[in-house]
């Protein structure tokens, strides 16, 4: 059999995992505490031979007997020189032998870390002296930015165009319902959108209003929210869209106020789109006919709600400038 060492630190419901395989089993040191809470860790992984080593805050994690050990004859860890921090590549964390050893078999892939890691050092040996030595630079960044207090969860569009692909087809049909909150930080962008060969709907700031529009194929049908005054919803705070379209007839509340609903030609009630469904862009913006009107949108999105179900947002959803799970508050 092929050998597949891996040396791993992991965070599974809350818990943190220390695990490596020299070639026989794996070992598997698991805090019995959560360190999900907003607080600093200091976390201290070694290994020596087959047996691991994990300390957090400097408290020695005790786990049950052997399990500490990797069972085989081989004392030596092979592995590649890629050391990953926060995620793996798109081919590793989908890998069903992967996933299995590192204790998430039941997901379509192993998710990424969300949060912040500093102070990332190793132990080098030279004229056998030990020591600690940063890490240094990375290789390649994928989606990853500096820490910062002043964040709060959410999905950050950058001035650049940022886009999250929401489904690869997507069907609109009779009804269709959509809600989100945003904190924009242009007066004009692109939130949602979705079309086929005639028909489409989209979703979209214009000049300081919200406009939710869609075409059954006989014209487009609009609902409009016009604010008071126009950076009504560029003032730092959160504001919750929610859009829905029954039939012929689509209605736009923003914070729980209605702006008038619009009606469309009787009898034309389906929108058949057949493309995907975007949030923040679109790859092809021409192709929505917007003309001026398009500008892709800036700002934080967060708490998608589409056919009433929450959107599960992975990365390889994402393209352009975008920020997944953080948005500054600054």
């Amino acid at each position: 059999d092929v050998r597949s060492d891996f040396f791993a630190l992991i965070i599974n419901d809350g818990k943190l995992i220390f695990s490596f395989d020299c070639g026989s089993g794996p070992s598997r040191l698991v805090t019995d505490f959560s360190v999900s809470d907003g607080q600093w860790h200091s976390v201290d992984i070694s290994r020596v031979d087959n047996e691991g080593k994990l300390v957090v805050d400097n408290m020695e994690v005790k786990v049950p007997d052997l399990e500490q050990y990797s069972f085989s004859n081989t004392k030596i860890l092979e592995v590649s020189p890629s050391l990953f921090l926060g995620g793996l590549d798109d081919t590793m964390k989908e890998d069903p032998d992967i996933k299995r050893k590192l204790g998430f078999s039941g997901f379509n892939q192993i998710p990424g870390f969300v949060g912040c890691l500093r102070k990332v050092r190793f132990e080098v040996t030279r004229g056998g002296n030990r020591k600690m030595r940063s890490l240094g630079k990375w290789s390649k960044n994928s989606h990853v930015i500096p820490c910062s207090e002043k964040v709060e969860p959410g999905y950050f569009f950058g001035p650049d165009g940022g886009r999250i692909n929401a489904f690869r087809r997507f069907r609109v049909g009779i009804d269709f319902d959509v809600s989100l909150w945003i904190k924009p930080r242009n007066v004009s962008g692109l939130l949602l959108a979705v079309r086929g060969r005639r028909d489409m709907v989209i979703l979209q700031m214009v000049d300081g209003a919200i406009q939710f529009s869609v075409d059954n194929g006989r014209g487009l049908i609009n609902a409009i929210f016009k604010p008071d005054e126009r950076h009504q919803f560029c003032n730092g705070e959160w504001h919750e869209i929610h859009a829905v379209k029954a039939k012929n007839v689509v209605t736009l509340s923003v914070n729980k106020v209605f702006a008038s609903p619009g009606i469309g030609v009787p009898g034309v009630s389906s929108t058949d789109t057949n493309h995907p469904l975007f949030l923040g862009a679109h790859p092809y913006p021409r192709r929505l006919k917007l003309g001026s009107t398009y500008t892709p949108y800036v700002g934080c999105m967060r708490d998608i709600i589409i056919e009433g179900k929450r959107l599960n947002i992975r990365s390889n959803m994402l393209s352009g400038d975008i920020h997944s799970h953080v948005c500054p508050t600054i």
